[in-house]
């Protein structure tokens, strides 16, 4: 059965029904990397290789980012026509069509129009000044006012925000978004356990009306610009005939809290709750930055209790993951075992890095999805924990098109046994997916870098010396900022990857190699007055 072609709504006063736009075609005809070209911008030199690799691109290049710091860019997905781009910090993707819509400022139809006219497509930058309610940008002709960090003081915003979290947790709403997420697997028991330790619910639920939340804080006496401010409203601009009109932010959608450690509420991460492929509004929605809040500082922790001694850390890239690691220990009676964390993302940022790492003494685990990308933000976020922290990383990798969710619910309590590093694995003698060593996501992530950059313009083969003399140095001087123990274990991890992918050399010849690199770059590094301060471990 083919899939059903959404509809655009007909225009009001016209008597004609217009035609169903075809997205499934235009996705089909104008590949995300061919529009980008249109745009002037140009896919890495491995994409030829390579053409289904995800890569980044500038946000700045395509009008996002505020101008504000632009590190996580824009994530492009050649291989995923139906969700092809990501802008990070704007926490907004989807297709080609809604690709031209976000650059350009103009309506879906519009949109449609100009990618089918072909020829260069002209970058608006002035397109980002707020993104809309739900996700949604602005027809040409206006926009969407973004938070202004000036105008209203942070203890006014810290109130909207404890009085909107009041209401789209009331019994009716909470009773809503708990009936969603246990349908997605969130183990109910423990939930309710969770929600007694907090005094509270912790998923709220948008109302049904379109101005529902508007309404509320309305008559709890907040002002428009303070809504605005708060990230919670969304007030149209322009020379339009809705300049001024303002609505909900969020629309159709549960909500968890990021928080202070004192317990007050700074933003939230939104998720569609009736979201199919094709949807033109983006299937997670972040909170904007407002005064109080900043995606790149915040991380979601559905509880904040203290950790057992043999209790980690686990960072997982969905904020429903967090919430069913933390139901799930609940149910079983262990939550002091487990500290699950998300930053509602790919990307794990190095303020965001800290907080990880003072949760437990133990090495915090990494749970990305198994997808590339999951598995690429795995590595980058555990070869920079290690290098500016100075702190071994472990990585789970889950079976394929599994999450964390999708595994609980499938294994039930035992499966917590794949996010707890007590007993950790150093080898494969267990297939169930158990932390190990971030050696070999880090290993798998270094190898393809030195591919890409060595390969030959001639076309020829790359020679495994070339890769293995680009790839061996950097990983001994990773597995430097380790001690002894953890810097063994990072080795063997990826030595298993070399041994495999290069050229058929036993993995104990690699093992010798990255902890020789390693060594001598802790020797020299001793030698020359520097040591633990500085980010080397001791022998």
């Amino acid at each position: 059965m083919s899939t059903p072609e959404r509809r655009s709504p007909e225009p009001s006063g016209s008597g004609q029904r217009r035609a169903p736009i075809p997205f499934i075609a235009l996705r089909d005809t104008h590949p995300v990397v061919e529009v980008l070209g249109r745009m002037g911008i140009d896919p890495p030199a491995s994409h030829a290789a390579t053409p289904d690799r995800e890569f980044r691109v500038s946000a700045a290049a395509l009008g996002f980012g505020h101008g504000r710091d632009d590190s996580q860019g824009v994530l492009i997905k050649p291989a995923s026509p139906s969700h092809c781009w990501w802008a990070f910090r704007d926490g907004r993707g989807g297709d080609v069509v809604e690709l031209v819509r976000a650059v350009t400022g103009t309506s879906l139809r519009e949109a449609v129009a100009v990618l089918e006219q072909g020829g260069p497509i002209a970058v608006n930058r002035d397109t980002s000044v707020g993104v809309g309610p739900d996700g949604r940008v602005a027809a040409q002709g206006g926009s969407y006012e973004a938070p202004d960090l000036d105008r209203t003081p942070a203890e006014r915003v810290l109130a909207v925000n404890a009085e909107a979290w009041r209401y789209l947790t009331l019994p009716r709403l909470a009773e809503r978004a708990r009936a969603y997420v246990v349908y997605r697997g969130v183990d109910v028991s423990g939930l309710e356990v969770l929600e007694d330790a907090s005094g509270g619910p912790l998923v709220g639920h948008t109302p049904k009306s379109p101005t529902g939340l508007v309404d509320q804080l309305r008559r709890a006496g907040f002002t428009e610009d303070e809504m605005v401010d708060a990230g919670w409203a969304a007030r149209r601009t322009g020379d339009v005939p809705a300049a001024g009109v303002i609505i909900d932010r969020f629309r159709a959608r549960i909500l968890v809290p990021f928080k202070t450690e004192s317990g007050e509420v700074v933003g939230v991460a939104a998720r569609a709750v009736s979201w199919a492929d094709g949807d033109r509004r983006p299937k997670y929605l972040n909170h904007p930055r407002t005064v109080v809040f900043d995606k790149s500082e915040a991380l979601y922790r559905p509880t904040e209790h203290q950790v057992h001694r043999r209790g980690s850390a686990v960072v997982v890239e969905g904020t429903l993951d967090a919430l069913a690691i933390a139901s799930s220990a609940a149910a079983a009676g262990m939550s002091e075992h487990f500290a699950p964390c998300s930053q509602s993302g790919l990307s794990l940022t190095p303020a965001v890095a800290h907080r990880v790492a003072a949760i437990s003494t133990r090495p915090p685990i990494v749970c990305g999805d198994p997808d590339p990308s999951g598995q690429a933000a795995t590595a980058r976020w555990a070869t920079s924990t290690m290098a500016g922290l100075h702190r071994e990383v472990l990585a789970v990798t889950l079976p394929a098109g599994m999450d964390p969710l999708d595994w609980l619910r499938t294994e039930g309590p035992v499966g917590l046994l794949a996010f707890s590093s007590y007993g950790l694995v150093d080898d494969d003698s267990t297939a169930s997916p158990r932390p190990r060593s971030a050696g070999a996501v880090v290993a798998i992530r270094e190898l393809d870098a030195a591919l890409d950059a060595a390969q030959p313009a001639s076309g020829r083969a790359v020679e495994s010396h070339e890769v293995v003399g680009a790839v061996v140095p950097r990983l001994g001087q990773l597995a430097a900022h380790v001690p002894g123990e953890a810097r063994h274990r990072f080795a063997v991890g990826a030595a298993d990857v070399l041994a495999e992918r290069i050229d058929g050399r036993p993995r104990d010849w690699y093992v010798d190699q990255i902890t020789g690199w390693s060594t001598t770059r802790v020797s020299a590094a001793w030698g020359a007055g520097l040591g633990v301060s500085d980010g080397i471990a001791p022998a």
